[in-house]
């Protein structure tokens, strides 16, 4: 399955307006516990080219984000200013 495929069957809400509530993994880590189940270029385009960042592996691979409030969304936009998909 691709990218795009999985995309068109994903919606994402961010629960959390601070740096320390969304995972962050080390490419190191990654490739030694998924290289055999992913394809790594495509997971780094997702979710960062420095280190795998669980939430904008989200934001990248669902067609529709949300956030749970109006100003948890004012957040999110400021701590993902990158991002620049459908939603937020």
């Amino acid at each position: 399955m691709n990218a795009e495929s999985v995309k068109n069957h994903c919606v994402f809400t961010t629960h959390t307006p601070i740096e320390s509530g969304h995972d962050v993994f080390s490419h190191d880590i990654v490739m030694e516990l998924m290289e055999n189940y992913v394809d790594f270029e495509t997971l780094k385009k997702y979710g960062g080219e420095y280190e795998l960042n669980m939430t904008l592996l989200g934001l990248n691979i669902s067609n529709y984000v949300n956030g749970v409030a109006k100003r948890h969304t004012e957040i999110s936009q400021k701590m993902f200013p990158g991002y620049k998909g459908n939603g937020f």
